[in-house]
């Protein structure tokens, strides 16, 4: 039995836990939502918690959510294991409403966010940044995977790109200079992997989860600082060169993933447990 999200009870069946939430691991990004959101969130630590220690393999998609199963659960390491995922595209479209809308801003200025809106997201932080520094770098624009609807949408600079499928994350990502990643807790980030797929450069908060998933295939500001990022997507708007060497990290580091074929290791992994019983 697979159990997502952490939890659940298999009975006397081999139990496997895949491990998809990490804002229960990070009180710094939990502070950020409502508190009945934060009173949910305590049950699914709980029961995550609880449910983890009986299974007989624990699925973690970085070293960074690997450490905080041990730290936190308490679980012994041998029954954590680690499978970073690789990206697979469908095809891009040949025409993209999100290449059109993209299309008017210089290319060099275009800084893409793929996410939702949820607060630990700190989208605020990149909003902000970019205003900071649209007087300078005229026409940069913070493009984001938000509906249109969304109150952000009015803010200068700023363009919502509505929700997209995976084909239009490639479109928007091919289209983009960079790809700006500002959450305070990801379970992988897989925007990022995505946008190393196709050598578009990221810039990410300095946490763990980032550096664990991008190492030197990105730049990094300090979370939550307005100031640090714009200072940090400043220079990277501006070196050219810089750009290009994170792009061709950022595949390097793609193609290693790809190479690994990390979901045929989980299947085996899955196996095996399954055959030990």
């Amino acid at each position: 039995a697979i159990c997502f999200n952490g939890m659940g009870e298999a009975g006397h069946i081999p139990q496997v836990n895949f491990i998809q939430q990490a804002i229960i691991f990070v009180p710094e990004a939990l502070e950020t939502m409502p508190l009945v959101y934060q009173a949910r969130m305590a049950v699914v630590r709980a029961l995550s918690r609880s449910s983890c220690r009986r299974a007989k393999l624990v699925i973690a998609q970085t070293r960074t959510v690997q450490n905080w199963l041990l730290d936190q659960f308490q679980l012994p390491q041998e029954r954590v294991r680690v499978f970073t995922p690789d990206i697979s595209w469908l095809d891009a479209p040949l025409i993209s409403n999100v290449a059109a809308k993209m299309r008017d801003t210089r290319e060099d200025r275009r800084v893409l966010y793929v996410g939702s809106a949820m607060p630990y997201k700190s989208i605020d932080t990149a909003v902000v940044a970019v205003e900071r520094i649209r007087q300078e770098l005229r026409g940069t624009t913070l493009f984001m995977t938000l509906p249109e609807s969304h109150p952000v949408n009015i803010e200068p600079g700023v363009v919502c790109l509505g929700t997209l499928n995976h084909a239009e994350v490639r479109v928007a990502l091919e289209s983009a200079a960079l790809l700006i990643m500002p959450s305070l807790a990801e379970t992988v980030g897989l925007p990022m992997l995505e946008a190393c797929a196709v050598g578009c450069p990221v810039l990410a908060s300095d946490l763990p989860y980032a550096h664990d998933v991008c190492g030197q295939a990105a730049r990094y500001f300090r979370a939550k600082d307005p100031r640090a990022c714009a200072n940090a997507l400043r220079r990277l708007i501006r070196e050219d060169r810089t750009r290009e060497q994170l792009a061709q990290r950022g595949r390097l580091l793609h193609n290693r993933l790809t190479e690994k074929q990390p979901y045929q290791q989980m299947v085996d992994a899955i196996l095996e447990t399954a055959r030990r019983g």
